[in-house]
């Protein structure tokens, strides 16, 4: 039992010194609050990324909640193809288009969601390489009050 415990103290003070890929990304958190929306009308937000990892990171959108069948993302530029992931350049920044669609048959009423910027780990075959798939998930608040 002593040598087990051992063995297991002595791993994880070597883990800790074994180098490992850590990534992290950002977003604006200010709520999108948006009043007097009209059943019909097409309300567009800039969410901006922010990427603080050494090498490019791939980033999926999707929103959730009462706003998740209106919400779709845009490149910049264009507003003709939905895109669900972006990628983001080292230590870069990148915006996106989140599109609200709010629909013809909807009741008076706030309509909560969230829009969501989550990475996506990338695989690594390397043998002898220490790895641990994390992803990491921005959340922005929206409310859409529909009159």
């Amino acid at each position: 039992m002593k040598k087990s415990v051992l063995l297991l103290i002595i791993l994880l003070i070597l883990g800790g010194f074994l180098p490992m890929d850590v990534f992290g990304i950002g977003m604006i958190t200010k709520p999108i609050v948006i009043k007097d929306a009209l059943r019909g009308e097409t309300i567009q937000e800039i969410l901006t990324l922010y990427g603080s990892e050494d090498k490019e990171i791939v980033c999926g959108l999707s929103a959730e909640d009462k706003i998740k069948d209106w919400t779709s993302f845009y490149s910049i530029g264009d507003l003709e193809n939905p895109i669900t992931e972006v990628k983001i350049a080292a230590k870069s920044q990148i915006n996106v288009i989140a599109k609200f669609e709010v629909p013809n048959d909807i009741p008076n009423g706030i309509y909560i969601g969230v829009v969501t910027a989550s990475t996506i780990p990338e695989k690594n075959n390397e043998l002898g390489k220490m790895t641990a798939a994390v992803g990491l998930r921005v959340d922005r608040e929206v409310s859409i009050t529909v009159t």
